[in-house]
């Protein structure tokens, strides 16, 4: 019995120990690693936290709201001179700017948030414009998108090869043949003509016997007019 005794005595001993070694262990990995994860754990919950916090304790120029739209400006123009009109909201300054260089500025002066402004300089060839919106007392700035604009004031060439002016026919139709600049269009008797991508257009003209007027008109993309008119007489042959 003795010896059974001291047996299970050592085995308590044993297990004693080993919970002792246990719980020093965790202690250690406790005060080793616990302290971070506590420290890490309530800095992810104030960081969450604060994102959830009540709008209204943010500042209040984190919420601007402001607009500026512009009205459709023309792609090309045969005037120096382009009137810009739009919408504006909450802004008090709009400044206008040409091939990179402001050239304007209004301010103040938004009836019913609308603004309209004349703009002078276009170069012949193509013209950047944009528009910058501020706020002076926030800070705040829009701008728009750049529009580009071609100004040109000189009229189309309108090159008539046939008919010769005061020509006389004998047959009842004449084919009208000529050339004007690229993206021209062309109408002979009110009636459009096909231009190739070189300017080359002709069409088909029925003549009636004596006298007959021949319009041709030539209109680029800016607006430029220039018109031609020819006098053929159509003679029946006896």
């Amino acid at each position: 019995m003795s010896r059974l005794l001291e047996h299970q005595k050592k085995q308590f001993t044993q297990r004693i120990i080993f919970f002792f070694l246990f719980v020093l262990v965790l202690l250690i990995f406790f005060f080793v690693y616990g302290f971070k994860l506590i420290i890490n754990s309530g800095l992810f919950l104030g960081s969450f936290f604060s994102r959830q916090a009540p709008t209204d304790n943010l500042n209040k120029k984190d919420f601007f709201y402001g607009s500026i739209n512009v009205d459709d400006i023309p792609s090309a123009t045969n005037s120096a001179k382009i009137n810009i009109r739009g919408t504006v909201e909450n802004f008090d300054l709009i400044q206008f700017y040409l091939n990179g260089e402001n050239i304007k500025q209004t301010e103040n002066i938004f009836p019913d948030n609308t603004f309209s402004e004349e703009i002078d300089g276009l170069q012949p060839g193509n013209n950047e414009i944009f528009l910058v919106a501020t706020n002076k007392s926030l800070n705040k700035n829009e701008k728009t998108q750049i529009y580009n604009v071609f100004f040109k004031n000189s009229k189309p060439q309108l090159i008539i090869n046939q008919p010769s002016d005061q020509s006389k026919i004998s047959e009842p139709e004449i084919k009208v043949v000529g050339q004007t600049d690229k993206e021209t269009f062309v109408k002979i008797n009110n009636l459009p003509a096909v231009v190739d991508s070189q300017g080359i257009f002709q069409s088909s003209i029925k003549l009636q016997e004596g006298e007959n007027k021949i319009e041709i008109i030539a209109e680029d993309i800016a607006g430029n007019v220039e018109v031609k008119t020819l006098t053929v007489y159509y003679e029946k042959n006896d």
